[in-house]
């Protein structure tokens, strides 16, 4: 079939290129199917030479010469119909039919044999097959459709997928081009200081023209950081210090020197500052040694000198006054004539003869430093008591009269104004005013106890050469109330009232402070107006009668009434052995105030330069007066520091007191 079918397109071929030659083309078209029938029979019968068949994949090679017009394959016949009925005609027949299916076996593509060998001619002669062309365009798109071999360009810069297909790459190219100029460093300073055991410890730096404050990490070391310019050089110190700040006890001096680099350590040994070159009260002892040591940077230890004065404690009246108090300071070789006292590094007293000092140059809401020093009489200075004051917010001036209720022992309760005066003006004369305005005069308005109605009408009032003594009222708690002092006669006078926790009693501490050069003279006046009015009597003395006489230390008074109306009062004006006199009068002298009935007492003092005395009057309340004898007899004796008639004051306070023996 595939003979036939090959021999048909052969002689179609051959008629295509020599249409004219018909014949001849029959005549080879027959001679290739003679032959291949003879090739499928075994023999030939027109005598060809047998050839063995083909098998599928074997291709048929055939020789067919085409002639140019002239010379025939065979010779022509003498006769044109001789050739057409000779022998090989008959097969004709069965050629033409196998041209009818070459259109079916033309799809499977079964020529691809014949085309496969690319056997002489043939090639050639095919190449208008329609079909060949589709089978051959694979060939053609292997270079587009192979994209992978696209990528081989990337070494090939024209290449544009390269650069976006190699994302990580880009990072690559901004870290090194672009670096940033480095401006600044940051310092880091690791800081280890000399042993020290403080509460009060402080390191700083300067760096530049910066100042810093280092922080504490653990045990000596200290860290701190800061800014400076790249590639630099900048002076550095750091100071070591104890109180906060107020004494060095070490530096250390250096360069720092910044590379191009955004942070560097910088690290100071300590060994490495100097402690010595500090020594404050130059005793070649530097301030770090004698603060290891416990002796005071700031003064020479010097053999012989004086204690510090022990006991440093002060009253704050107002936010423009405070007073300071201490006790003696000692002298194992010598004897103390006097103290220093300095405020904020001034002194303001040059061996000051008094346990106390009155300042009533203060302003309020300000912090103060008082450093106060004993002075023996060699001249020798004894080191700092020191004591920190911040004076509290001042009280109106103006206005009303300011009043405190104080409760005692007793439930006893005092009440106390700084706006009672008299008419006189001068003395315990005239009538009783409870409305003088505020700071005009201070004393005891009213008193009462739970069961018994009030006593006092106008109480405790005092003058000092013929001066009322007032003072606005600065500060109040449940006990105590403390009034500004007031100037009179050249003296700083100040008042301050307590109810005794324990007892039904009222103290009054008076104290006159003379800040002048000079000892200063004065006659106090004091007065006390009971309110028990016309029945008001004397009922017994510390000399055991009723007639009240200057030797007479405390009196009690009462009603007609025992035990019941008004309480019974004791007035205490000063102690056994007391180092003064008072002169004392009764009944009528005292103002007017419902009635005059009370009592006065004169004392005259003089104040000597640069210090300050002070009078403690007692007032109680009973309700019989057998409670009264009771109570008086507590005074018979001078409280001491340990008796809670004394509660609240120091030492030095009580030896201020001259109507006392302290």
């Amino acid at each position: 079939m595939k003979v036939q079918l090959l021999a048909q397109l052969v002689s179609e071929r051959i008629s295509e290129l020599a249409p004219d030659k018909t014949r001849t083309t029959s005549l080879l078209a027959m001679s290739l199917l003679l032959t291949a029938c003879g090739s499928s029979g075994g023999d030939s019968s027109n005598g060809a030479s047998a050839t063995t068949q083909p098998s599928d994949n074997e291709s048929i090679t055939i020789g067919i010469p085409i002639e140019n017009d002239t010379t025939p394959s065979t010779p022509p016949s003498s006769s044109d119909d001789d050739s057409v009925t000779t022998p090989p005609a008959e097969p004709v027949t069965p050629v033409d039919p196998p041209a009818e299916p070459v259109t079916p076996v033309d799809p499977p593509a079964e020529p691809v044999t014949p085309v496969d060998p690319p056997a002489e001619p043939v090639t050639p002669v095919d190449p208008p097959a329609e079909p060949v062309t589709p089978a051959d365009p694979p060939a053609e798109p292997v270079t587009p459709a192979d994209p992978p071999a696209e990528p081989v360009t990337p070494a090939d810069p024209p290449a544009e997928p390269v650069t976006p297909a190699d994302p990580p790459a880009q990072p690559v190219a901004p870290v090194e081009p672009p670096a940033p100029v480095i401006t600044s460093t940051l310092v880091t300073f690791d800081i280890t200081v000399p042993v020290h055991v403080s509460d009060e410890l402080q390191l700083d730096v300067f760096s530049g023209d910066n100042e810093l404050q280092a922080a504490w990490v653990v045990d000596e070391t200290w860290t701190v950081t800061d800014t400076l310019p790249a590639n630099s050089v900048s002076e550095l110190r750091v100071v070591f210090y104890d109180h906060f700040g107020s004494t060095t006890l070490a530096t250390y001096d250096s360069t720092v020197e910044t590379a191009e680099r955004e942070a560097q350590d910088f690290t100071v040994n300590a060994d490495e500052f100097d402690s010595t070159i500090w020594d404050n009260d130059g005793d070649e002892i530097s301030n770090l040694d004698e603060l290891i040591a416990g002796t005071d940077p700031d003064f020479a230890e010097l053999v012989g000198a004086p204690n510090e004065p022990p006991g440093l404690t002060s009253v704050q009246y107002s936010g423009f006054d405070l007073e300071l108090f201490w006790s003696r300071g000692t002298d194992d070789d010598g004897v103390v004539i006097g103290y220093d006292i300095f405020r904020d590094d001034e002194q303001i007293t040059d061996r000051l003869d008094a346990l106390s000092f009155y300042d009533g140059s203060v302003q309020p809401e300000t912090d103060y430093t008082y450093d106060i020093y004993s002075v023996d009489n060699d001249g020798l200075r004894s080191r700092a008591a020191t004591l920190l004051i911040t004076t509290p917010e001042d009280t109106p001036v103006n206005g009303p009269a300011n009043a405190a209720s104080l409760t005692g022992g007793g439930s006893a309760s005092w009440f106390i104004s700084d706006g009672l005066t008299t008419t006189s003006g001068t003395g315990p004369s005239g009538s009783c005013s409870y409305s003088g305005g505020a700071g005009s005069g201070v004393g005891i308005s009213d008193s009462r106890l739970p069961n018994n109605g009030d006593a006092f009408d106008l109480g405790s009032l005092m003058w000092v050469n013929g001066v009322q003594v007032g003072g606005f009222l600065r500060s109040a708690t449940a006990s105590t109330s403390n009034f500004a002092s007031v100037p009179i006669a050249n003296l700083q006078v100040h008042t301050e009232f307590h109810a005794i926790s324990s007892l039904p009693v009222l103290r009054n501490l008076t104290s006159f402070t003379n800040d002048t050069s000079e000892d200063i003279f004065v006659v106090i006046n004091w007065a006390s107006n009971f309110g028990a009015d016309s029945g008001n009597r004397i009922i017994t003395t510390s000399s055991g009668d009723n007639t009240f006489a200057a030797n007479d230390r405390w009196a009690i008074t009462d009603d007609a009434s025992d035990g019941s109306r008004d309480p019974a009062n004791t007035t205490v004006f000063y102690g056994p052995d007391s180092p003064v006199s008072m002169s004392v009068f009764t009944n009528t002298s005292v103002f007017n105030c419902h009635g005059s009935e009370g009592l006065t007492a004169r004392i005259d003092v003089t104040i000597p330069a640069g210090e300050t005395r002070a009078l403690m009057l007692f007032h109680g309340m009973s309700v019989t007066q057998d409670n009264a004898r009771s109570l008086a007899s507590m005074f018979d004796d001078t409280p001491t520091l340990a008796s809670p008639l004394t509660e609240g004051l120091t030492e030095a306070q009580l030896l201020n007191v001259i109507n006392w023996s302290y």
